[in-house]
């Protein structure tokens, strides 16, 4: 592969021992139910995205394997047998390069990547047990424990790994000390959900100030597929078949938060009063950009509108750049190997607005998505080349000599 840029891999993630909560927080681990080992492997596989109104047999939602293999799952997970559990998930047999930092800075040697994003696994499952038990108390505490514990991992290298910290934008004062405590000890992106808080849009004045200290930190916002759920009718789940084909459906909405919610965030005028703000959308895909941009500009043009006779106009935009401009000047969207072609979506969309990323160590990506995206890219030019591989996604994050 030839290209002059550092290797940026935007969306990455730990794969932590199964008791890295009991070990490193034993008083909270008790004060939190833990996830049943069925409820696991659906977190695992779903992050936050089973519905909670969702009222069928839950393992009837799960691929075809790994819905055969339930009782083999379970079992590993339950005995903490972390390479046969691996091996029957689809996952990399990773041994402690999922989480100990020397380890993996030298898997990425090998592959010639220079930084990666590290994003949670099982790191997620404490915060959503206690959401499950009611203990919404608990669940801010869950998080910062992960926090903590991602840290740790990676401190003394953080110009190689980046922790990214996690958030609950339903505790404002709570995630403004937190993102300023994680910054301190070397993350440069947070991962907030990407859904409203609190019944309030993420575009709410409330959470301006949220924006501001993430800007004046030189931190990246993460729009995680992990985090949030797409809306939908319950009696879309009702399909009268294989809950699989009414899931499959639902996967392929994800990409619906980041429409409202980069949306909202524009048409508000949050990314005109916070230029230096940079948000990565992950997990999610990339063929949905161009559309979403070119259907932005159009919503603020009215030219059909404006030449109707007598039509009454409310739809004043009042912001200097197009909304297309504002993307391509403040959001990343990582490519997966396991979803995207590359082609012809790069061609459309904004200039350097998608990015490269592995989703090491979890079976949608590759531990080759360097070669796997430089085949795809094919004769494209070297600025191109280099802005899908790092430059953008290192200007995001304040990673540029």
């Amino acid at each position: 592969m030839t290209t002059s840029a550092q290797i940026i891999d935007a969306d990455a993630h730990f794969l932590e021992p199964p008791d890295w909560f009991q070990a490193s927080f034993p008083a909270l681990a008790e004060e939190i139910p833990p996830l049943s080992a069925l409820d696991r492997v659906l977190s695992d596989i779903f992050g936050e995205l089973l519905p909670p109104m969702f009222t069928g047999d839950p393992a009837s939602v799960l691929p075809s394997g790994i819905a055969s293999n339930l009782e083999r799952i379970t079992g590993y997970i339950e005995a903490g047998d972390m390479a046969s559990l691996a091996k029957v998930l689809g996952e990399l047999d990773h041994g402690t390069v999922g989480y100990v930092a020397e380890d993996r800075i030298r898997w990425a040697d090998e592959r010639g990547i220079d930084v990666q994003v590290l994003l949670p696994t099982l790191g997620i499952q404490p915060y959503i047990s206690a959401l499950r038990s009611g203990r919404r108390d608990l669940s801010f505490k869950a998080l910062s424990a992960y926090n903590t514990w991602a840290a740790e991992q990676v401190a003394g290298h953080t110009d190689r790994l980046i922790p990214a910290s996690l958030v609950d934008l339903a505790d404002l004062p709570w995630a403004l000390e937190e993102v300023s405590r994680m910054r301190a000890l070397g993350s440069r992106v947070v991962q907030v959900k990407c859904e409203p808080a609190g019944d309030r849009s993420l575009a709410h004045p409330d959470f301006d100030p949220f924006w501001a200290t993430v800007e004046d930190l030189g931190m990246s916002v993460m729009f995680h597929l992990q985090g949030g759920r797409p809306a939908y009718h319950l009696g879309w789940a009702n399909t009268g078949g294989r809950q699989q084909d009414f899931f499959r459906t639902y996967l392929l909405e994800t990409h619906r938060m980041a429409v409202w919610a980069l949306s909202s965030l524009i048409l508000a005028g949050v990314l005109e009063r916070h230029p230096r703000l940079s948000f990565f959308c992950s997990e999610m895909g990339i063929a949905w950009v161009p559309g979403f941009c070119e259907s932005l500009d159009c919503s603020i043009r009215n030219d059909l509108l404006k030449n109707r006779p007598g039509a009454e106009h409310d739809f004043d935009y009042g912001l200097p750049l197009l909304p297309s401009e504002y993307v391509q000047r403040q959001v990343r969207v990582t490519a997966l190997t396991g979803l995207d072609d590359l082609q012809p979506t790069i061609d459309r969309a904004p200039e350097g607005v998608i990015v490269f990323s592995s989703d090491f160590p979890h079976r949608e990506g590759s531990p080759d998505a360097l070669d796997i995206f430089d085949d795809r890219l094919g004769d494209v030019d070297d600025a191109t080349r280099d802005r899908f591989f790092g430059t953008s996604a290192a200007a995001s994050l304040g990673l540029n000599p």
